[in-house]
């Protein structure tokens, strides 16, 4: 994994940071989480990311 802060895209505001050492940083707007992916909710416009794991 590689240094990068992530953006909603449809209204820029910050979602979530992934670190080289393989750790996820973000605020507290986890939905949830099935052990696969993990869901996010854009505290702005309410946009929802999945992110899924390798």
């Amino acid at each position: 994994m590689k240094d990068k802060r992530n953006f909603c895209k449809k209204c820029k505001t910050f979602i979530f940071e992934t670190k080289k050492d393989g750790y996820i940083n973000f605020p507290s707007n986890v939905i949830s989480s099935d052990g696969m992916s993990i869901t996010l909710k854009c505290k702005k416009c309410g946009e929802q990311i999945t992110i899924f794991f390798k």
